[in-house]
């Protein structure tokens, strides 16, 4: 019974509000009633366009700053790593003289003599 009770009463309740409010609507003058048509028209026009998302508000800047991260760990790792073909740079002369029997030790060197011959340049430049 409790619930049938407390239905009856909210129905009550709603029949109040409306009646109310449909007093005060009434009592309003018809530019006033315009203006609260045009604004609520408004509002439901707004809802309908749909609102670019964050993602793409975000997009342009993260895909920037993406670029930008890559480029410059790119630059900066590719500028401190030496590509093995650049550091031994053999002759048929010195291969040749590397590969005569007199001279193995060479061979079990060639990383100090690679290194060497950069400080020899770089000592000249």
């Amino acid at each position: 019974m409790s619930a049938d009770n407390d239905h009856r009463s909210r129905d009550t309740i709603e029949q109040r509000s409306k009646a109310l409010f449909d007093a005060s609507v009434t009592s309003l003058s018809a530019s006033l009633r315009s203006k609260l048509t045009q604004a609520r028209h408004a509002a439901v026009d707004s809802v309908k366009q749909p609102r670019p998302s964050a993602l793409r508000k975000w997009l342009p800047a993260a895909t920037a700053a993406a670029v930008t991260l890559i480029v410059t760990a790119v630059l900066f790792t590719g500028a401190t790593l030496r590509s093995p073909a650049s550091e031994t740079k053999l002759t048929s002369d010195d291969l040749a003289l590397l590969l005569e029997d007199d001279n193995l030790d060479l061979v079990e060197e060639l990383e100090f003599y690679s290194w060497l011959d950069d400080q020899m340049r770089s000592g000249q430049s």
